[in-house]
């Protein structure tokens, strides 16, 4: 057939190739291998026809293999829970690293926002703690003695010279002195008025026990009395008693001896 005529092989595209017959063979022989069908034979017959003429080859120009078999499947369009589409088979790499990138930060944006929630809570729960710890500091603080205080500031003059911030030991020894001296001034002090308290205690005692015994003195002279006056009511009532007696005895002869004088009268009156 010559090569000028239409045809079936008017498509394929013909080189001038100056290199070995061999290595077009292999050329040729590689691209029959990756047509099917049809350009299988086609290239077999093009390689040999360009083997008989000479330096005029015949290639096949590979085409894409048409997939006529399943149809892929689209990929499903992944979205993340904040709205943000992660997987999208139509978007661009990059748009989709910036979408990865743009998820990332909201992410760690939320975890930071409650972290910051987080602390928030737990200092608003630790302020009434501290305040409790501090009401309980203060109330210990007021309990405490003079000296117990002058103590605690030495000892803690103390560990601040073992720790080196405090390098001068005659700082301690001057509140060591200052503070035995408050102490006891603060003793004597005390002293004085547990002395006058106690003198005051004295005098009320005294003064009650004396008060108690003059109570004590009224009431039995109270109740003497009140004996006394009771004894003799009792003498009077007995003595009222065998008057009456008497005198109801004295009324009883008089009313037999009117009686009788009454009887007498009648018979003078009859005769």
């Amino acid at each position: 057939m010559p090569i000028a005529q239409q045809s079936k092989f008017a498509c394929l595209k013909i080189y001038d190739d100056t290199s070995s017959s061999e290595d077009e063979g292999k050329r040729i022989m590689n691209i029959g291998q990756e047509k099917k069908g049809s350009q299988k034979s086609a290239g077999k017959k093009a390689a040999k026809k360009g083997e008989n003429n000479g330096p005029l080859l015949v290639h096949v120009l590979p085409q894409k293999p048409k997939n006529r078999g399943k149809k892929h499947k689209k990929m499903p369009q992944v979205v993340d829970e904040t709205g943000i589409v992660i997987q999208d088979p139509d978007l661009d790499p990059a748009e989709m690293k910036y979408r990865e990138e743009l998820r990332k930060a909201l992410k760690e944006s939320c975890e930071t926002s409650s972290v910051k929630a987080q602390r928030s809570t737990e200092t608003v729960t630790a302020r009434p703690k501290v305040e409790k710890v501090e009401k309980v500091e203060e109330q210990q603080e007021t309990k405490r003695s003079p000296a117990e205080c002058a103590v605690m500031e030495i000892d803690k003059e103390a560990k601040k010279l073992l720790a080196g911030t405090s390098k001068n030991p005659e700082s301690v020894v001057r509140l060591y002195r200052s503070k035995l001296l408050a102490v006891l001034e603060e003793n004597s002090r005390l002293n004085e008025e547990l002395s006058k308290a106690q003198a005051n205690v004295m005098k009320y005692r005294s003064r009650y026990t004396k008060l108690c015994e003059i109570l004590k003195d009224v009431e039995i002279n109270e109740k003497a009395q009140l004996v006394a006056q009771l004894e003799k009511a009792r003498q009077v009532e007995t003595e009222m008693g065998n008057q009456i007696g008497t005198l109801r005895g004295e009324l009883m002869q008089a009313t037999s001896k009117n009686r009788e004088f009454e009887a007498k009268i009648k018979e003078l009156t009859k005769r």
